[in-house]
């Protein structure tokens, strides 16, 4: 009974230490497919909404570059929270 018990801890101990892998974001899951490649426009104030999220997605990006394993995931989680938070507000064609 004791080894079972002891076998369940080591279970539990070696499940709260593992570490789950974040897939790299990409700009394409966060923006509507018209403005993927958005330019800079006088006129079109969503294609300059949607440039300037890029911007920051890349610029947040390049930020976790040097990160690895467990903060590198821990970045990218927060932009994947990030634009998925600004995605509630983003402008509407």
């Amino acid at each position: 009974m004791k080894k079972v018990f002891l076998f369940g801890v080591f279970i539990i101990l070696l499940a709260s230490n593992m570490v789950f892998a974040v897939s790299k974001p990409r700009w394409n899951e966060f923006c509507p497919p018209d403005y993927i490649s958005a330019k800079p426009s006088r006129f079109n104030n969503i294609s300059n909404y949607w440039y300037n999220r890029r911007i920051q997605f890349e610029e947040s990006m390049a930020f976790c570059a040097p990160y690895h394993d467990e903060s590198l995931n821990s970045c990218y989680l927060k932009i994947i929270n990030d634009e998925n938070r600004k995605n509630k507000t983003a402008p509407k064609k």
